[in-house]
């Protein structure tokens, strides 16, 4: 089986890809694959982080650069000029170790906020 790719801007500004399925030289699947349309809630991560207890805990024990670092790519998430995996790597260098409570409630900010990354 061999797949190929076509790249196809949709009207909408979102990416796509055609899907075409060979088997030797015969095409037995075809369909498209689309860019996910939901978008990152930048502002809603930084307000449910806000008010939480992890914040000040994190103002005490994280390390200040990675903290400050963290901050920024949330800013610049709001203005549409940060990625996801950005704030997961910064994340996980701010050097804390969180319970599984505190692991859930982080990753339940995450998931209420349309990211699809998770804090392991």
């Amino acid at each position: 089986m061999e797949n190929r790719y076509t790249y196809k801007l949709q009207g909408d500004e979102r990416d796509s890809w055609i899907v075409e399925e060979f088997d030797g030289d015969v095409m037995v699947n075809r369909y498209m694959i689309y860019e996910n349309p939901i978008k990152l809630n930048w502002k809603g991560l930084r307000l449910n982080l806000y008010n939480s207890p992890l914040f000040i805990r994190a103002i005490t024990e994280a390390n200040p650069n990675a903290y400050s670092t963290l901050l920024k790519v949330i800013t610049d998430g709001e203005i549409d000029n940060a990625f996801e995996e950005t704030f997961l790597a910064i994340f996980n260098m701010l050097g804390m170790t969180f319970s599984a409570e505190e692991k859930t409630e982080l990753n339940g900010y995450l998931e209420a906020n349309n990211f699809t990354i998770r804090i392991l």
